[in-house]
């Protein structure tokens, strides 16, 4: 299964440094496997986990942030919204 990085309303948030950052100040909490690389369950190809524990709701630099669960998916994904007016 495919994760949907984007739609026209949001997009999954990839940048590990952020979401660490979002943890350090308690918006964030993160899975073990949080920034490790790992390999598919299907296939060879490696990469980075970005999924989350859980996340609060909020706003920073203008883009709601929330934790999105995907079909098929046994934790949530931080996702931001592309604009929010303040």
């Amino acid at each position: 299964m495919k994760i949907p990085y984007s739609d026209l309303d949001w997009e999954v948030v990839t940048d590990i440094k952020l979401i660490k950052n979002f943890a350090k100040k308690g918006l964030v909490e993160l899975h073990y496997q949080t920034g490790t690389k790992i390999t598919g369950l299907y296939d060879n190809h490696k990469f980075t986990c970005t999924y989350i524990d859980s996340a609060k709701t909020f706003v920073h630099d203008g883009y709601k942030y929330q934790q999105q669960y995907f079909d098929g998916c046994f934790n949530p994904y931080l996702i931001r919204t592309k604009e929010y007016p303040i």
